[in-house]
């Protein structure tokens, strides 16, 4: 039997893992609540039954949803990798349309890899700087990285993927190496003993600690195992010889012991300088200073408004004398050209050189003072 070409297969999705659940307040207001053990949904009780006599708890109806749910008392599952539907990643952001009804439905109306917005092939406008973009992504006014990674529940029966979404910025980070290493491995043939966990963590936001889970992957194997799998192995140390000076134990001679008399007189003895070649070395006068070379303005180009490359670092950027500002950072310059390209000002570079003229006395995006860089950016935008 021959699959269809333009379909593609994948494994039934038999339920979700999840960080957490919600209550209501007393308003009747749904509000997230944070778990310390794993929570599965599921369509099916029978699958979550299974779980339950595996990682406790109680399987209840999920309020409003007629599917079922089970608190486990565990806050690691064991797993094993599906390769093919292993890992899918993107920044997100979920609202209601623009002009659709208050009661319509919320759905996916940006996603984007931090470069090109998928769904309509744009630049990505979001802003580069990672803060920001999770300041903005809580407010719903910016793409938040999605994070679902697809596994198989090693010891509950049934063939099937659950899957876990996350939102988190450490799990879009973490997960993603560890998921594709087990998914290399499954498809050579090898299952490695892995464990889905809860990691607790503490960190800072702004002046406030505040503590979060963060989904990880440990994988229970040897480095030498690991080498084995992936088809690597590492040369052993050569075997030593007979003879071989390395096979034997050489004792060194016991230094002299020093008594504290002796130390004193050491210490307090007249330090004299040793003779150095010629005699007696005598003072050299400095002499006058020679003044430095006048720069050379012949061979400067002309200043261009310049898009950002990928060769350029905010590092390399010239940097501007202690009388005048630093030019606009690598992530400032990112934005702005995002901007430039979205309103098409980049067609006419005579005239966005001659505005940047007016308004910084440059002609470069990269010269851009960073006090002015905001009186710049919204005066672009309004055209």
């Amino acid at each position: 039997m021959s699959p269809i070409v333009d379909l593609q297969r994948r494994l039934y999705e038999l339920g979700r893992i999840r960080l957490g659940t919600s209550t209501r307040n007393e308003r009747g207001k749904k509000i997230p609540k944070r778990l310390p053990t794993w929570r599965l949904t599921s369509r099916s009780r029978t699958a979550l039954e299974l779980a339950a006599e595996l990682y406790g708890g109680t399987v209840q109806p999920w309020e409003d949803r007629g599917d079922y749910e089970l608190v486990t008392s565990t806050d690691t599952l064991p797993i094993v990798r599906v390769p093919g539907q292993a890992l899918s990643q993107g920044g997100e952001r979920w609202d209601r349309p623009d002009g659709a009804e208050p009661g319509a439905a919320v759905r996916c109306i940006r996603r984007c890899d931090g470069v090109t917005e998928a769904l309509t092939g744009s630049t990505c406008v979001c802003t580069a700087n990672h803060d920001e973009r999770r300041e903005l992504a809580q407010k719903g006014k910016a793409c938040a990285p999605v994070t679902r990674l697809s596994v198989i529940l090693r010891d509950v029966p049934g063939v099937g993927i659950w899957r876990l979404e996350t939102r988190g910025y450490y799990a879009a980070v973490e997960l993603a190496g560890v998921a594709a290493l087990l998914e290399d491995t499954t498809r050579k043939g090898v299952l490695l003993p892995a464990r889905l966990r809860i990691d607790q963590r503490t960190g800072l936001r702004g002046e406030q600690r505040v503590n979060f889970p963060v989904p990880t992957i440990d994988v229970d194997v040897t480095v030498d195992r690991f080498a084995e799998v992936v088809g690597v192995s590492s040369p052993a140390p050569p075997a030593l010889g007979e003879g071989d000076p390395r096979d034997e134990y050489v004792a060194l001679p016991a230094a002299e012991p020093t008594t504290i008399e002796q130390a004193r007189r050491e210490l307090e003895a007249p330090k004299t300088e040793p003779a150095r070649a010629g005699g007696r070395r005598a003072q050299e006068p400095l002499g006058a200073a020679v003044p430095p070379p006048a720069p050379d303005h012949t061979s400067a180009a002309p200043a261009t408004p310049e898009e950002p490359t990928e060769s350029r670092t905010e590092d390399e950027t010239p940097q501007a004398s202690d009388e005048d500002e630093r030019p606009i950072s690598r992530a400032q310059l990112t934005r702005l050209w995002a901007m430039i390209r979205e309103k098409g000002l980049d067609d006419d570079e005579a005239a966005l050189r001659a505005t940047l003229l007016e308004l910084t006395g440059k002609e470069s995006t990269r010269a851009i003072p960073r006090s002015l860089y905001e009186l710049v950016y919204d005066t672009l935008a309004e055209r």
